[in-house]
């Protein structure tokens, strides 16, 4: 389980209480740290002496030999670190450590970049948590936004739509600051067996990131606004933790254009479909069946929505869903089901067969459209 974030974000700190928790007296816990930051009880701690030799890597190795059954590394900084932490975690113990990256998807990347094989990661990893931390609006002096926002209120409120509940103003028990004590931002990413396959095939951002927010994973950008929804904080301070940019611009940045494969053995539902997603920007590839369709994906796999036609002949829509999400390459794609035939029962199946969603074919443009829209937005927030 890897904690990421930058210096001061509180990532020890968030590991030394999840030590507290499993520190029952019964399961054995060992450390390796640079510095001790927190002594412990219950619990044997290691300080790395790189002049004695004593670092990361070897203490962890000496750590092993004693068979503990919780590891905390301070921080993987190295190959040879992060090669002895897998072996941990490959044998059976449970492995805590901290690493520098953006967020937590990213932590994979961060793992490869310092020599680790996509199987390995794959196969060891099993979480990982990216955190901020963002100033608490001070008790004795915040005052509730009522009537009209300022400017700059008004503009965060545009961009994150979201509105402050309270403003920070100042008084001596903050030093005039607005604001006293701080509150956690954390993106926990649970490691599911599609997010493996898609680690193993080496997948970009792009799908990791899918994949963790299909499997329950909230972005820090959404979590920061809960906390402005509870008037724990601002926009403002949103803004200076985490950027001037929403998850959904910064997620937009990274993947490029969005590309849309439509399926569909009717031709003028077809072009119906590509030309609405033409004009609203998507890059739009069509298919005339499940066969093509299917091959064009496994030439092609790099599709952010397919949008299938569920009553085709030969191979019908059941058969393109299962084929795209039995293949490591396809896993990840996003999938609506479009039909005239639908009704509640067959959607339920659908959906459990692993749509993303469902729509009954109506003409109503922007009613699709909009379902698109949602689909593309719930996959990269």
């Amino acid at each position: 389980m890897l904690v990421t974030g930058p210096t001061g974000s509180g990532k020890t700190t968030t590991l030394y209480g999840a030590l507290r928790e499993l520190a029952d007296g019964k399961v054995n816990i060992m450390t390796v740290e640079d510095p001790i930051e927190y002594e412990l009880a219950q619990i044997t701690q290691t300080q790395v002496e790189t002049k004695q030799g004593v670092t990361f890597a070897t203490a962890l190795r000496a750590i092993l030999r004693q068979d503990p059954d919780v590891i905390l590394v301070g921080e993987i900084r190295d190959q040879e670190t992060a090669e002895s932490a897998s072996h941990a975690a490959m044998t059976g113990h449970l492995v805590l450590a901290t690493v520098h990256a953006n967020d937590a998807v990213s932590a994979v990347a961060r793992m490869a970049d310092m020599g680790l094989a996509f199987g390995t990661i794959a196969s060891t990893l099993r979480g990982a948590i990216a955190q901020r931390l963002l100033r608490r609006v001070c008790a004795a002096c915040a005052e509730p936004v009522r009537g009209t926002l300022t400017p700059e209120e008004q503009r965060l409120t545009d961009q994150h739509e979201v509105e402050p509940m309270v403003r920070a103003v100042g008084c001596v028990e903050c030093g005039f600051t607005g604001y006293k004590g701080r509150i956690p931002v954390n993106e926990v990413m649970m490691v599911g067996p599609r997010f493996q396959t898609a680690v193993e095939a080496r997948k970009g951002w792009q799908t990791l990131h899918r994949l963790a927010i299909q499997s329950g994973m909230r972005t820090m950008h959404q979590v920061a606004l809960d906390w402005v929804t509870q008037g724990k904080t601002t926009l403002v301070e949103v803004e200076r933790a985490l950027g001037q940019y929403t998850a959904d611009e910064e997620a937009q940045e990274a993947v490029g254009p969005t590309r849309i494969l439509v399926v569909d053995d009717d031709e003028e539902a077809r072009l119906m479909a590509a030309d609405l997603l033409g004009r609203e920007g998507y890059e739009v590839s069509i298919a005339k069946d499940g066969y093509e369709a299917v091959e064009r994906l496994n030439a092609d796999p790099d599709f952010s929505l397919v949008i299938l036609d569920l009553t085709m002949p030969g191979m019908d829509g059941r058969a393109v869903l299962d084929r795209i999400r039995g293949s490591k390459d396809t896993a990840a794609i996003p999938v609506l089901i479009s039909t005239a035939f639908g009704g509640e029962a067959v959607e339920t199946e659908l959906l459990e067969a692993g749509a993303d969603d469902f729509l009954e074919k109506s003409g109503d443009a922007k009613r699709f459209v909009a379902r698109v829209r949602a689909v593309l937005r719930r996959a990269v927030m």
